[in-house]
């Protein structure tokens, strides 16, 4: 496979994933666009949903070889689990349409969680870091 074609996703949800990015949101950062995708790929996987109003967002070989081989293992169960034709099924269109609307779901359950106590998951984030950082003051070598 030479190019991936952009994966797409809702236009509205881009301000789930600008929130993710401007929360600091489990950590992600604005150049993580491939971790978020790989995040909301996964949260998706049980109820992939058809994408409205698609706008391309990310290539997914654009951030080496990690995406593009979830996207292909995820549409892989999902053909075995139906008890699928490999050779129907296992073609990029579908695999990319199939990993885009387990993307599209996966934001929405992100989207959810962030709004169901958002500061949580972070609060819990930052203690970690900050008793990390007593630990080194009072034990510091």
């Amino acid at each position: 496979m030479a190019e991936w074609p952009r994966v797409k996703i809702d236009r509205e949800k881009r301000q789930i994933i600008q929130q993710m990015i401007d929360d600091s949101y489990l950590g992600f950062k604005g150049r993580d666009a491939s971790a978020i995708a790989v995040y909301a790929l996964a949260k998706g996987l049980d109820n992939p949903s058809k994408v409205k109003n698609a706008d391309g967002w990310i290539r997914p070989e654009s951030f080496g070889t990690v995406l593009p081989t979830l996207m292909v293992a995820a549409k892989l169960g999902d053909v075995i689990d139906q008890d699928l034709r490999f050779d129907e099924e296992l073609n990029e269109n579908k695999i990319l349409e199939y990993s885009e609307q387990c993307i599209n779901t996966g934001l929405d359950i992100i989207y959810e969680e962030m709004n169901e106590n958002p500061w949580s998951i972070n609060a819990y984030l930052k203690a970690i870091e900050d008793l990390q950082c007593l630990y080194d003051e009072l034990f510091e070598e």
